[in-house]
């Protein structure tokens, strides 16, 4: 499970909804779930009056009272960084993608393998961009996602040429 990584659910399908809430939920300590891009919005507002801001946003773009893409549009006027991943059944090409800032995009059905690869490696480039601004040592694939890389990455000789390094685990 990842610690100290907020993330934000909206998803309006009930069953797909709860599919991936499941799955999400074992991936991440701090999971919100909204119904809708109103939801959706308000929890990214309050989350920034409390000085908790959301680490990545995964939405569906089709959605009833406003689409992930207007959600998007909106959460941006109040802050610019925060990550998206949108999930959709509607093909990328028919989208107009340009002007919401996106991350990443997956199309429905969604292949939960593939998907929590993909995951890991957007998170990977979130956290490097966190240390980046904090000025933390960081230096190309230096950061270990899984315990199970850890010796691995401690035994790599290579590393020894670089000084300041800093293993930074986000797993308990």
């Amino acid at each position: 499970v990842i610690q100290n990584f907020k993330v934000l659910y909206v998803e309006d399908d009930t069953l797909t909804r709860e599919k991936l809430e499941n799955f999400l939920s074992r991936k991440f300590s701090h999971l919100e779930v909204c119904n809708n891009g109103i939801e959706g919005t308000i929890k990214v507002h309050e989350s920034l009056k409390t000085d908790e801001q959301f680490d990545l946003i995964i939405a569906d773009i089709k959605m009833p009272i406003i689409s992930g893409l207007e959600m998007v549009k909106r959460i941006r006027k109040l802050c610019s960084d925060i990550p998206v991943i949108f999930l959709t059944g509607i093909n990328k090409s028919d989208l107009d993608l340009e002007n919401t800032e996106i991350i990443y995009y997956f199309e429905k059905p969604l292949d939960l393998d593939n998907f929590d690869t993909e995951v890991d490696e957007i998170i990977f480039k979130i956290f490097k961009n966190k240390l980046k601004k904090q000025n933390n040592v960081f230096s190309d694939r230096n950061y270990i996602l899984d315990y199970s890389k850890i010796k691995k990455f401690k035994e790599n000789k290579s590393l020894n040429k670089i000084k300041n390094i800093k293993i930074v685990d986000f797993y308990v």
